[in-house]
């Protein structure tokens, strides 16, 4: 069974062979566009006998010019698929696609609105950003407050954003990949209030999901950072669903088949500490099998709270595979 059966099975309801594993991590800045990024991938993918391969995404959204007024988002301009910055991603795409075809559970990386407005305001001006204004300041404060300011304006830049970003992931679905990976911000409890992130934030991933919802495996939706409102993402259309459970203010992976009992969870290992990033390869065996019978065979897929280390040994994610194959092989 290649790794995108596997995994589609495990996403239809379907019994896989065994339970698929997904993990990644950010490459070398050296890797991270062009030719050697596509390279980096496929290396990645025969090391560590993952089955989601997920197309890490280093192309940041600009605006055009500094962002320092809740006027300034004006700058936030249309951003389409034949774009340098989007070619770069989309070629990266089927560069692994070529190469790997339906060997791989191949999804591409999209910054949802929020996250992709925080690099509109630091872009320009990330070699002298100040040490206090960090992604948190941004999500939690000057993202709100600008909002809040000028919600016309910053209104417009969201869903501007969303349209770019949409169009981003169907040219990579189009490009080979199996499916998108959103990664969303802003739903922490400390910025945002619920109704402005319905009104301004949903619309506009939704229009994401949405370009990619006849993709040949689907959606994955990651939520970031601390204290995240999960009801805000009740109704989002992915089927496989991954946090930070080891993330303060986070809820327990279990938790979440409150939340979302008819999707994919996915998850499981702290992403830079503990068993799977220092343990012994014992130690990771053995998490593999207690987390498989805490979260069961059915819609669940082992990871990481989010992306490892960049100098990860390949072997430890080798032996989740392989503890994730004896589990099966042994509870037949």
């Amino acid at each position: 069974m290649t790794s995108k059966e596997r995994v589609k099975k495990m996403i239809n309801g379907e019994k896989p062979d065994r339970t698929p594993v997904g993990f990644w991590y950010h490459f070398p800045p050296e890797f991270e566009h062009g030719a050697p990024c596509v390279q980096k991938h496929i290396e990645f993918f025969r090391q560590s006998h993952t089955d989601v391969l997920k197309v890490m995404n280093e192309n940041w959204l600009e605006a055009d010019g500094n962002i320092v007024t809740a006027d300034d988002w004006k700058r936030v301009k249309p951003i389409h698929k034949n774009s340098p910055l989007f070619q770069d991603q989309i070629d990266i795409v089927k560069g692994v696609a070529d190469a790997l075809g339906d060997e791989a559970c191949i999804i591409t990386s999209i910054y949802n609105t929020t996250a992709s407005a925080v690099h509109c305001y630091v872009t320009e001006r990330k070699k002298n950003i100040p040490p206090e204004i960090t992604p948190y300041n941004i999500l939690g404060k000057l993202l709100p407050m600008f909002l809040r300011e000028n919600p016309e304006v910053v209104g417009t830049a969201f869903r501007i954003i969303g349209e770019s970003l949409a169009e981003l992931a169907g040219a990579c679905i189009e490009a080979g990949a199996h499916g998108t990976y959103l990664a969303v911000s802003g739903a922490e409890r400390f910025g945002f209030t619920k109704e402005e992130y319905e009104k301004y934030v949903s619309p506009a991933d939704l229009l994401v999901l949405e370009a990619s919802k006849n993709a040949p495996v689907g959606n994955f939706l990651h939520i970031c950072k601390t204290w995240p409102d999960y009801y805000r993402f009740k109704d989002y259309p992915p089927t496989v669903k991954n946090w930070g459970q080891y993330t303060e203010g986070n809820m327990p992976l279990e938790d979440g088949r409150k939340v979302w009992p008819n999707d994919v969870l996915m998850g499981g290992f702290d992403d830079r500490t503990g068993i799977l990033v220092e343990g012994s390869l014992e130690d990771i065996r053995k998490e593999t099998f207690r987390l498989l019978d805490l979260m069961g065979t059915d819609k669940y897929i082992i990871g990481a709270d989010c992306t490892l280390p960049t100098n990860i040994a390949p072997e430890r994610i080798r032996a989740v595979v392989e503890a994730s194959q004896e589990y099966a092989d042994t509870h037949k």
